[in-house]
């Protein structure tokens, strides 16, 4: 599947520790080639504000880390649109701040 990288997300991965960003560049190349591989466990978000949202595991490292995506149709093929990546449990807290 074809991927691409928002400014934010771009901005959020430079941020994280050479753990996390190893996890997800190893993680990408089994989305590249088979985005559904059970070890990405991709899977649509349901939390109100992330819902319409994908989420992949990348690492667990004493906490949990994840990539959020969303799926955009460009040309009639989609594209994978990667948009946060951080803790698992800190971007959720950090969406319903957001919505405060």
């Amino acid at each position: 599947m074809k991927y691409d990288y928002s400014d934010d997300f771009r901005k959020q991965f430079k941020k994280q520790d050479v753990r996390v960003r190893h996890g997800f560049e190893t993680a990408i190349k089994i989305f590249e080639t088979n985005p559904n591989d059970g070890r990405l466990d991709n899977h649509e978000l349901t939390h109100d504000e992330l819902a319409g949202f994908k989420s992949i595991d990348i690492l667990k490292y004493k906490k949990q880390y994840v990539a959020i995506f969303t799926e955009e149709t460009l040309g009639g093929e989609t594209t994978a649109v990667f948009v946060a990546i951080g803790e698992k449990d800190e971007l959720y807290r950090q969406k319903d701040n957001d919505e405060e």
